[in-house]
């Protein structure tokens, strides 16, 4: 056969012609009863995968304070989002809302990993920092402060300046709690096209007692996750809210200190990608 016939013969896999289909994104909540140390959790209907998340605290008086935001992975599949708070030695029973952004995925075109990495060893003010393989871009993370009484409370779950990373810290407060640790990186690839295009943006508030902080999506790009960390020094702030827009528009951020005054900046983290439908 010569060279001009087997030309006519060679088919084009149809992914290296066709572009990558849109990710189609939606969020779902949940929010608690009222409880001194409300938890709840949302899960997404079969065909979703969630590749991100967050948590926002709702309290009167003193204020109840983050402690978990993340994956909720069933048989290896993240499946829905976990969040919960806690007062902190002044009874204030309040609420929280979980939010899940997750992926419409029914024909597995998609592939979806949760990494975890755990402290091991309990401290004061636990930081852990867990990777992500370079095969997959990181679209979100979780954090888990596994406090014992008197407590132990978020001050971070953000991703890593490398865009490969996520990072959970935490801390006691006013009382000496040491506790352990996890941090959660979530992962995206398509079976055919790869890594979507994603990117990542901070933003840093002014100093407060209750910083807030919300990132805008770019043009041509979609907030598909995010998270935040507050500033450190003197008795602290902790997060109280981590809230991804139901568009994807953009990401907000919250933190507060906590019977003592004490000013504190955060910065909030979002991650962006393009070819994006919410």
């Amino acid at each position: 056969m010569d060279a001009s016939s087997s030309k006519k013969t060679e088919k084009e896999s149809p992914h290296e012609s066709a572009p990558p289909p849109p990710m189609i994104l939606k969020r779902f909540e949940k929010r608690s009863s009222v409880a001194s140390h409300p938890e709840v959790q949302v899960q997404v209907p079969a065909g979703w995968k969630v590749i991100s998340g967050g948590g926002m605290v709702e309290y009167g008086g003193a204020g109840a304070l983050l402690t978990k935001s993340m994956p909720l992975v069933v048989d290896g599949v993240p499946r829905g989002w976990m969040a919960a708070s806690k007062d902190h030695l002044v009874v204030d029973p309040g609420y929280i809302t979980a939010y899940a952004v997750a992926l419409y995925d029914p024909t597995n075109l998609w592939k979806v990993i949760v990494n975890e990495t755990e402290l091991g060893t309990p401290q004061q003010h636990p930081v852990v920092t867990v990777q992500l393989e370079d095969s997959y871009a990181l679209v979100g993370g979780g954090a888990y402060d596994m406090y014992a009484e008197p407590g132990n409370l978020l001050v971070a779950s953000r991703p890593g300046d490398d865009g490969k990373s996520w990072i959970a810290g935490g801390k006691d407060h006013l009382v000496v709690s040491p506790a352990n640790i996890k941090a959660y990186a979530i992962g995206l690839r398509s079976v055919l096209f790869g890594k979507p295009n994603c990117s990542l943006k901070s933003a840093t508030s002014a100093m407060a007692q209750h910083p807030s902080q919300t990132i805008t999506a770019s043009p041509g790009r979609v907030i598909v996750g995010g998270g935040a960390a507050v500033s450190r020094g003197g008795a602290g702030n902790m997060l109280v809210g981590l809230v991804p827009s139901c568009n994807g528009s953009n990401f907000q951020g919250m933190a507060k200190d906590h019977l003592v005054v004490d000013p504190q900046q955060l910065t909030v983290y979002a991650i962006e990608c393009t070819n994006v439908v919410m």
